[in-house]
């Protein structure tokens, strides 16, 4: 998309309506992002009107380390929530979802996942599914991942792929002291 397409609505649950809207002055995907293998998955975006901090709107912190397997995460997005694809949530959703080794995850996806790749979920079927791409994983307040994809059937009890914050900390902070100056 063009970046005058683009805007984020903040300080809202609800996909389409309510809270603020905030134009993008840019995005910058990772000079590395393959969108065969979707490594290095991620992007740094910068608003023209910045965000109002408040109740319904806080800054994150960016994950330096990765969380332990077994903690738990809370992701959230506004995906569809039937396997179908035909029915996308009007109200964010969330959900609690365990970190998992690579190991296991490397058991569903084989070659298709590396050390710039987090995994997270296996809850019976919920998860990460169309439309969610971009979402957050948080673990105790701090980003640690970003949803990247899945299996070709979001129902499946299988883990989820996030992009790894920490792994690509280096990428996201050099763009924001770039774009400071």
């Amino acid at each position: 998309k063009e970046v005058d397409d683009l805007q984020i609505r903040s300080g809202t649950s609800i996909r389409e309506k309510g809270g603020n809207l905030h134009p993008v002055d840019f995005y910058h995907m990772h000079p590395r992002y393959n969108p065969d293998s979707n490594e290095f998955d991620i992007a740094v975006i910068k608003v023209k009107i910045p965000f109002a901090y408040g109740n319904q709107i806080q800054p994150i912190a960016l994950a330096s380390e990765n969380p332990k397997i077994g903690a738990y995460g809370i992701l959230t997005g506004y995906g569809f929530i039937n396997q179908d694809g035909l029915i996308q949530a009007a109200q964010l959703q969330q959900l609690h979802v365990p970190i998992v080794s690579s190991e296991l995850c490397k058991q569903v996806y084989k070659g298709d996942l590396t050390e710039n790749m987090l995994c997270a979920g296996i809850s019976g079927g919920e998860g990460a599914c169309f439309a969610d791409s971009g979402g957050p994983l948080v673990v105790n307040g701090v980003l640690v991942g970003v949803v990247s994809f899945m299996v070709d059937r979001c129902d499946k009890p299988v883990p989820q792929v996030f992009a790894d914050v920490p792994a690509m900390l280096d990428f996201v902070i050099s763009v924001i002291k770039q774009k400071q100056k």
